[in-house]
């Protein structure tokens, strides 16, 4: 089964930035160490985007052309809100081992990774429009976005610079993963 992981964000698009701590860098060392678990029937592979400003679209299209069987993308926000409250995971919900698969990331990354840590149904964004992630959307297959945690959480932005964190987070998420595969 090929896994795509998405690290979110790019060079030329940190994503989060917080106290110089960069959302694109967190993520991307932890889908290196998701890639090296690959085996026993599950390659991980990743997918950055390319660090132009069509980056996402170049990705979009590289992913229609040869798509993998699912679709992971990482990302670790920064809210001034109280991480607990602001969680916005997503997973479409016409896609059923999507939800699946959000479960099991879910239970997985809350339980040993952050308590902030979670995937959760989020058809609509804040606007009230039907919230369309296109990375989600690439054909019938599961794919979810997991937010590791939150930079602005300073615990938690202490934690994710340490490589025992990241090597961790990418252990549970490969056994989240092999859980919903079987």
């Amino acid at each position: 089964m090929r896994v795509c992981i998405e690290p979110g964000h790019s060079t030329s698009d940190p994503g989060a930035v917080v106290e110089g701590i960069r959302e694109a860098d967190i993520v991307q060392a932890v889908a290196k160490r998701l890639v090296a678990l690959s085996g026993d029937g599950i390659a991980y592979e990743p997918k950055r985007r390319p660090a132009v400003s069509n980056g996402f679209s170049l990705l979009i299209a590289t992913l229609r052309n040869n798509p993998p069987d699912v679709i992971v993308s990482l990302h670790c926000d920064s809210s001034a809100r109280d991480p607990q409250k602001h969680i916005c995971r997503v997973y479409h919900a016409d896609r059923g081992d999507s939800k699946r698969l959000a479960t099991a990331l879910a239970f997985a990354a809350r339980s040993t990774i952050s308590e902030h840590s979670a995937v959760v149904k989020a058809p609509w964004d804040r606007a009230g429009k039907p919230y369309t992630y296109p990375l989600l959307r690439i054909g019938k297959r599961a794919s979810c976005l997991v937010e590791l945690g939150y930079l602005s959480d300073v615990h938690a932005r202490e934690a994710m610079q340490t490589e025992a964190w990241q090597a961790k987070a990418a252990r549970v998420l490969d056994l989240a993963i092999r859980g919903w595969a079987k």
